[in-house]
């Protein structure tokens, strides 16, 4: 009993110990999957000031089309999980998943995976007619 007693006491003295960072403490990164100019783009605008505001630092809203917002949100996945990089998404993101064969990252080790780019040649290779890939697609050379 009084082991247990020291033990609790020793990790309540240092719990207190180590003051808490203040998050955010650098500029946050907004990502859209969607050009600029569009609805997307400016309701993600609107809650970056609105989001701005309410931690007093500054949201950069950064476009990334492509792939039916896939692009972005692949990109995201590859940042650090530390919370200065967020993803503003719209419906297409929980039809995506649906609608496209996606690999997923079963774990955050740093094993390769192929890229969008590799995985867009591929989808745009087969379904290309046999006669006019043969000669753009390079697995097929």
């Amino acid at each position: 009993m009084p082991i247990r007693l020291a033990v609790a006491i020793l990790t309540l003295l240092f719990a207190f110990d180590a003051p808490a960072q203040s998050f955010p403490s650098k500029p946050i990164k907004l990502i859209v999957g969607f050009p600029a100019g569009g609805g997307s783009d400016a309701a993600a605008r609107l809650t970056a000031q609105a989001l701005a505001e309410k931690l007093g630092q500054p949201i950069v809203v950064e476009n990334k089309p492509g792939a039916n917002t896939i692009l972005a949100t692949q990109w995201v996945g590859a940042q650090p999980a530390d919370g200065y990089t967020l993803l503003f998404v719209s419906a297409s993101f929980a039809i995506n998943p649906s609608l496209y064969k996606l690999e997923t990252r079963a774990s955050t080790s740093s094993t390769t995976t192929p890229s969008a780019t590799s995985r867009r040649w591929r989808w745009w290779c087969s379904r290309r007619s046999s006669s006019s890939a043969t000669t753009t697609c390079p697995r097929n050379r």
